[in-house]
């Protein structure tokens, strides 16, 4: 019964900085990777933030599905985005066709066997995660984020309160 009180403390405490914690911005960078380190792995090719999609394209494989135009609601046609559907992935690239966003999920187009860091696939532990990153800098029943970099990296858990992993998004700070 002693450690009732520093256990409602130290639950207040955390409580507060994960409310805190939800804006990106002047955020401290964690873990020992940098933004440069971060990348996916399809059909065995990797793909990373920056690279040119055109590039890369051939060595991703068939597309699951058509590609899909994004324009904003307000018509802004700088933030045209292509998104580019694979087994398992979806990689987003600006007009300028600059990879800005990848996501290792499965509701887009299906089970896949794309890979985040070479080792890390949807279904595995979020602790493969905190293995690379240590731990994030907000984690809830549903998810846990982390600044890599310049680079924003959320990982979704497959049910709420689960330690698997059910979705993987990383992309620059402030860029969706």
């Amino acid at each position: 019964m002693k450690k009732l009180p520093v256990i409602i403390m130290v639950l207040i405490m955390v409580f507060t900085m994960a409310s805190c914690g939800g804006n990106s911005e002047n955020a401290e960078p964690q873990g020992d990777a940098s933004s440069k380190d971060l990348y996916a792995v399809v059909n065995g090719h990797e793909v990373r933030l920056g690279d040119s999609f055109d590039e890369i394209r051939e060595g991703l494989g068939e597309e699951a599905k058509p590609a899909e135009e994004v324009e904003p609601c307000d018509g802004d046609t700088d933030w045209l985005k292509t998104i580019h559907f694979y087994n398992g992935i979806s990689i987003h690239h600006n007009k300028d066709g600059i990879v800005e966003n990848i996501d290792i999920n499965t509701y887009d187009v299906g089970e896949g066997d794309a890979l985040f860091m070479g080792s890390v696939k949807l279904g595995d532990s979020v602790d493969s995660i905190k293995e690379i990153f240590g731990e994030p800098r907000q984690e809830d029943e549903w998810s846990m984020d982390y600044m890599i970099g310049d680079v924003y990296l959320l990982v979704m858990k497959a049910e709420e309160g689960s330690d698997t992993i059910g979705e993987i998004n990383f992309h620059p700070d402030g860029v969706m």
